[in-house]
C-alpha cells in the first residue's frame, strides 16, 4: 500500500519519549534492501523479499513501525535516490503477549535468512538495554550504547550502506542520516485495517 510520509529527525525527543516505554520492551530492526544498491534487478529482488518479511512479521503478530531512509547520488545528470524501507520490531504482540526477547532475536536470524540479509539491529530489554549488529549467524558484529528505535533504524541504515559502498564501490548510493521518515497515522478506517499490527503515535500527523 502507499504511505503518507513524514520526515523525521533520528535524535527527536518526541519520538524518543513516546517510543520510551516500547523500547525498553526490546526491539528489532530489520529489512530486506541491501544499503543503497543501484541495480534495478537487485532493488526489484529487495523490494519483493521485503514485502514477504513485512508479511511474516504480521502473521507473527508483533507490532512494528514501518521506516525509510534516503540513498542518494548526484552527479552531472542530478540526484538519484532510493527510499529503502526497514520495520521497528517491538517484543509486544497483539494478543498483549510478550515473549523473551531473546526469542525476537531468534526471530532475527529467521527472517533474515528467509530474505536474504545479512544482519539486523538487536536492542536488548531493559531502560539501558544495549544494542548490538547481529549478523543472519547470530554473531555480534558491532555494538552500541542503548538506543531509542528511530536511532536504532538510523545506525543500521548506515551500516548498511557501509557495507554496500565496501561491495560496490562507486555503484551505490550514498546514505543520508539526517532525516528519515514515518508513516503518518492513518486517514481512514479502512486504512488502519490495511495496515493492522503498526503502532501509530499522534505526532506523526499533521493537521
Amino acid at each position: 500500500m502507499r504511505y503518507e510520509l513524514l520526515k523525521v529527525c533520528p535524535d527527536d525527543e518526541r519520538i524518543n519519549d513516546m517510543m520510551k516505554t516500547h523500547s525498553e520492551s526490546g526491539f528489532i530492526v530489520i529489512t530486506a534492501y541491501g544499503g543503497g544498491d543501484t541495480d534495478p534487478l537487485v532493488l526489484h529482488g529487495q523490494k519483493l523479499n521485503n514485502r514477504k518479511l513485512k508479511a511474516n512479521i504480521k502473521a507473527a503478530k508483533y507490532f512494528f513501525i514501518p521506516v525509510w531512509g534516503i540513498f542518494f547520488e548526484v552527479d552531472e545528470y542530478g540526484t538519484q535516490f532510493e527510499l529503502e524501507q526497514a520495520f521497528i520490531v517491538f517484543n509486544h504482540q497483539r494478543s498483549n503477549k510478550q515473549e523473551a526477547p531473546e526469542y525476537i532475536k531468534l526471530l532475527g536470524q529467521k527472517w533474515c535468512a528467509g530474505c536474504g540479509q545479512a544482519s539486523f539491529i538487536y536492542r536488548e530489554a531493559g531502560a539501558d538495554g544495549k544494542a548490538q549488529l547481529i549478523s543472519d549467524s547470530g554473531s555480534t558484529i558491532q555494538s552500541y550504547d542503548s538506543l531509542f528505535p528511530i536511532a536504532a533504524a538510523n545506525t543500521y541504515f548506515k551500516a548498511l550502506n557501509e557495507g554496500a559502498v565496501s561491495r560496490l564501490q562507486d555503484k551505490a548510493l550514498s546514505y543520508s542520516g539526517s532525516r528519515m521518515y514515518v508513516a503518518q497515522s492513518p486517514n481512514s478506517v479502512y486504512e488502519a485495517m490495511m495496515r493492522a499490527g503498526e503502532h501509530y503515535f499522534g505526532f506523526f500527523k499533521r493537521c
